[in-house]
């Protein structure tokens, strides 16, 4: 229905997908697929698109960067989280260029994660979590 969205994951570290995922399984209605490499990623998501997608900076088949260019590039507006461990303000600047929406420094706790997520998923499915009354 009209409140159910659909996030990527992209990250190599099975880790940190795992925790991206419990926290997008705290909003109904969200499915949430999870990739290690941003040409899978690109494949699902020329497939199917996507409300969202999370996304690692440095990656060994490639950067979460290009990921975004190449998102933006085809005219997809939807929000991009960067999650990395590895956030100089050079990175922090090209980031911005590359048309992602939000930038999160890794580790970041499962509350600092909840609350950004939820500012970038569709509002039907925050509203239904009630993320946003919890501070």
């Amino acid at each position: 229905g009209s409140n159910e969205a659909r996030v990527i994951i992209v990250d190599d570290e099975s880790a940190v997908r795992r925790v991206l995922r419990r926290v997008i399984q705290k909003f109904p209605g969200v499915q949430c697929e999870e990739f290690e490499r941003t040409e899978d990623c690109m494949r699902a998501f020329a497939k199917h698109g996507a409300d969202m997608v999370i996304t690692d900076l440095n990656m060994p088949t490639g950067s979460g960067l290009e990921l975004a260019i190449w998102l933006r590039t085809l005219g997809y507006n939807i929000p991009i989280l960067l999650f990395s461990g590895s956030l100089t303000p050079g990175v922090r600047k090209k980031a911005v260029d590359a048309g992602i929406t939000m930038v999160i420094e890794k580790p970041a706790d499962f509350t600092t994660l909840q609350h950004a997520i939820a500012q970038l998923l569709p509002a039907s499915c925050v509203s239904a979590a009630g993320v946003a009354d919890r501070q």
